[in-house]
């Protein structure tokens, strides 16, 4: 899988003086199937850093992994979301 940033329409965050903010941050991320005929290894340590702005895109071959990254990327949000409605839930309560 090849990723292909280019650079922002305009001048970046960081060359403005301020902080970027990260939009996607995936570090080490790998995956592997168990199938009948073994192993299959949909992703192997991936790194991507995609800042607010920036216009990227996933490139390869059919079956190089670009939809598995953004699937496991999404079901991950939507963890994270979920357990950041928890913690609201419980401090809310707290609350009353």
């Amino acid at each position: 899988m090849t990723l292909a940033p280019s650079p922002p329409l305009e001048e970046s965050s960081a060359a403005q003086g301020s902080i970027a903010r990260r939009v996607i941050d995936v570090t080490g991320l790998s995956l592997t199937y168990e199938t009948d005929d073994g192993p299959v290894h949909a992703l192997s340590n991936i790194d991507l850093a995609i800042e607010a702005g920036e216009f990227v895109s996933l490139i390869g071959p059919s079956g190089c992994g670009k939809t598995t990254l953004l699937r496991v990327h999404r079901r991950s949000r939507k963890r994270h979301r979920r357990a950041d409605q928890r913690q609201w839930r419980k401090r809310r309560t707290k609350r009353a």
